[in-house]
């Protein structure tokens, strides 16, 4: 018998014991032979994934000989756990078969654990490796290493404490979990599917309000610009992030949403003093044109200087034509996204050159129009982004419930059979 967590008590009929001593093995896989198709499945840390294991992130070991014999080879209801890299470590799975007849086998940056039969239950120690209480353990005992190189000992994952009830009681725990888990996956995959429709919905209704008037006449972008103030990409170079300096809008910024001046990287401004005909003014129009081509947001005013980097485009409207709110929405409207689209060019990076974005076709009705369709499209905007918010919110509500379910469940705070709190 073992000492078990600190701070975790457990009923007086179960007993904390080594790891090592309910499992017939915990060792580390092997290192593939990778191939694009081979006969043996190989399981990396990246196909591992809390939901499950992800075969389109899997590969294939080139196995010469006897796949049997294969170090980390793996059978249904093994327990897989990532071993390596701060954020990646100690993330938990379940090996119930591969997608065809073919074996599989965990790799060398993966340790499995196979239950010992009559002792202890596969998914009650699934279930366990993954609540609170042991995942804190694990990255305050279990680990060696420092900033991201860190990896999990397997001497001292065998040797940490796994409270034990009967192995009946182990299989009703199990089984509650798998069940009340199961249902908080469902209710998450429907708010996420929720979100989704609402986007769609209000992309349906962007493209019909910029689409809505007959009397709007379709212009490219180039004819709506000051001409005084052309488009154009900003800093080439902007050196190193600094504590004080010259605001410089990303194609990053752009994509998190509204631009937020406090969170943009600061350069020096000799640097930025070269690229003044980028510079921006409340109002102007910014676009990723490098990476996640076509996000837009308007420039909000709060600094004397701001720029753009490389990555970013500024677009300033002639007011008297084009209002850029109204803009914003027509270039985010599917009809010039797509347009976008077939004109990125580039491999390891792409992106859209200023030529084309010139060029993009804009439908231009009246700026009185323009003002009344962009403030309805702000509005169906902002409730779209506070409904995300919510279901954000009640995203990790849930994800903490399920935290909490499986913590209770696995230590005995619960009584699985009526779902009520037990003293101990």
């Amino acid at each position: 018998m073992t000492t078990g967590l600190a701070g975790v008590a457990i009923p007086g009929s179960w007993e904390w014991l080594p790891l090592k001593h309910v499992a017939i093995s915990i060792n580390r896989g092997s290192a593939p032979d990778y191939t694009d198709d081979g006969q043996v499945w190989a399981i990396s840390q990246a196909a591992n994934q809390p939901e499950g294991l992800d075969w389109s992130r899997t590969r294939f070991h080139a196995c010469n000989g006897n796949a049997a014999k294969l170090k980390g080879l793996l059978r249904p209801n093994d327990v897989l756990i990532n071993s390596t890299g701060r954020g990646t470590l100690g993330r938990v799975g379940y090996f119930s078969g591969t997608p065809d007849s073919r074996p599989a086998m965990a790799d060398g940056h993966v340790t499995r654990l196979r239950a010992r039969p009559g002792v202890l239950h596969p998914r009650f120690v699934y279930h366990y490796l993954q609540s609170e209480p042991f995942q804190h353990y694990l990255y305050s005992a279990l680990v060696v290493g420092a900033t991201n190189q860190i990896e999990l000992v397997g001497e001292r994952l065998a040797a940490a404490p796994i409270p034990l009830p009967s192995l009946d009681e182990q299989r009703r725990i199990a089984d509650f979990l798998d069940e009340q888990l199961a249902l908080l996956d469902r209710v998450i995959a429907l708010r996420q599917r929720q979100a989704e429709l609402e986007t769609e919905r209000f992309e349906d209704f962007r493209e019909s309000v910029v689409e809505a008037d007959e009397r709007a006449f379709l212009s490219p972008l180039l004819n709506l610009i000051d001409r005084a103030r052309p488009i154009n990409y900003g800093v080439l170079m902007p050196g190193p992030r600094l504590e004080e300096g010259i605001p410089l809008v990303e194609a990053g910024d752009v994509m998190r949403g509204p631009i937020c001046l406090a969170r943009l990287r600061l350069t020096d401004p000799s640097i930025e003093a070269e690229f003044k005909r980028s510079r921006l003014r409340e109002g102007d129009l910014v676009m990723a044109i490098r990476g996640s081509v076509g996000r837009v947001q308007i420039t909000p005013g709060g600094v004397p200087i701001v720029n753009v980097t490389r990555d970013a485009a500024r677009i300033s409207l002639n007011s008297k034509i084009a209002l850029n709110a109204y803009v914003r929405h027509a270039l985010s409207a599917r009809r010039s996204q797509e347009w976008l689209g077939i004109r990125i060019t580039g491999s390891a990076v792409t992106g859209i050159n200023i030529g084309d974005l010139r060029k993009v076709p804009i439908m231009v009705p009246e700026l009185k129009v323009q003002c009344e369709w962009a403030s309805e499209l702000d509005k169906a905007e902002a409730y779209l982004a506070s409904l995300k918010y919510y279901m954000l919110q009640g995203r990790s509500l849930l994800v903490e419930r399920k935290q909490a379910l499986i913590t209770a469940a696995v230590t005995g705070k619960i009584d699985v059979t009526t779902a009520r709190r037990v003293d101990i």
